[in-house]
């Protein structure tokens, strides 16, 4: 029988959001390794990112899906735009322009199979869903207070088929 992780609101998916970050912050790290101190500082700094709390979101009237959202792709934008200097700094090591392509390439891929996975959930009438694809698994927030069996079950059939990973590495959560 397969198992079908579903799981509330309450537990936070923030520190996917901070693993993210780390890894920027290592490939940015490794692209100033092997530089000379005589070279200028001229390279890129780390996005600083913030996100409002759910009660501040939903005491401001915002929608806590489309917050969410948009906060998910300006740091994803940000990443990308770091990556990007890495690539074309030509004070940059040949294994970080490397280590930055292959994360480009990654998180290119990532967001083609979320947009996909998204896109169809709410095709298939659930009002707002928001779909994150990491290495070892997926996660997946949908509004509503809470979900059943089969709705959680065609979510992770959803998720499993665009994205490879089995359903016991997908995470379901509901946000109201």
């Amino acid at each position: 029988m397969r198992s079908i992780f579903v799981v509330n609101r309450k537990e936070s998916w923030k520190p996917i959001v901070v693993g993210i970050l780390l890894i920027v912050l290592l490939v940015f790290v490794a692209g100033r390794f092997g530089r000379s101190s005589d070279e200028a500082d001229t390279g890129p700094t780390l996005p600083v990112w913030t996100e409002a709390s759910e009660q501040e979101l939903d005491e401001s009237g915002g929608n806590y899906f489309a917050e969410t959202r948009l906060s998910r792709e300006k740091s994803r934008s940000q990443t990308v735009e770091i990556l990007r200097e890495i690539v074309n700094n030509p004070n940059s090591t040949t294994e970080a322009r490397g280590v930055a392509q292959d994360k480009l390439i990654e998180m290119s891929e990532k967001l083609s199979m979320e947009s996909e996975a998204e896109q169809l959930l709410m095709g298939a009438d659930y009002e707002e869903v928001l779909v994150y694809v990491m290495k070892d698994g997926a996660l997946v927030l949908v509004k509503g207070e809470d979900i059943d069996e089969i709705q959680a079950a065609q979510i992770a059939s959803v998720v499993s088929r665009v994205t490879g990973l089995s359903w016991e590495r997908i995470s379901i959560r509901t946000h109201p």
